[in-house]
């Protein structure tokens, strides 16, 4: 186990609360409220998606985005799925993921990712226009992830 710098005790203890913490989940409560969202039509995101199964999973909540899949065998299955994928700003911007998780560019690149966020970096929306211009995406494609399809995402693009 990669334990970060935590000596290993202290490591194992906090992945014992993130697993207790899992495991308090109440996933039918979540469903229905996913549903009831969806009855609104309010879009439904899933987060971190780690596999294909858990996409398949989300998507019989109701998903409409996948907000960081982790890997592209879960971007590409969302994408397979019709869900929009969502890919950090910051994560293109900086040419790799803050936790270890797939580069965004390659989720791009492999046409799985349509939805740029600014998650918790705002000003990167501009220079990632220009970045994802420099990796090859040509200039309307690129506004596009950063304009009409996150509102397309969020069903407020009419």
């Amino acid at each position: 186990m990669k334990t970060y710098g935590f000596k290993d005790e202290l490591a194992k203890e906090m992945v014992e609360k993130i697993i207790a913490w899992q495991q308090q989940i109440e996933w039918n409560r979540l469903k229905k409220l996913a549903r009831y969202a969806k009855s609104l039509n309010i879009s439904v995101a899933s987060h971190d998606d780690d596999s294909p199964d858990k996409v398949d999973q989300m998507l019989g909540y109701g998903i409409r985005i996948s907000e960081f899949p982790v890997n592209l065998k879960a971007a590409r299955r969302a994408k397979e799925r019709n869900i929009h994928v969502c890919v950090g700003a910051p994560n293109v911007v900086r040419g790799s993921s803050h936790g270890n998780n797939m580069k965004a560019i390659d989720a791009i690149k492999a046409g799985y990712a349509d939805v740029l966020c600014s998650d918790y970096h705002p000003s990167t929306m501009l220079p990632v226009v220009c970045k994802l211009v420099a990796e090859g995406i040509d200039l309307p494609q690129a506004v596009r992830k950063i304009s009409l399809n996150p509102a397309q995402a969020l069903g407020i693009d009419a």
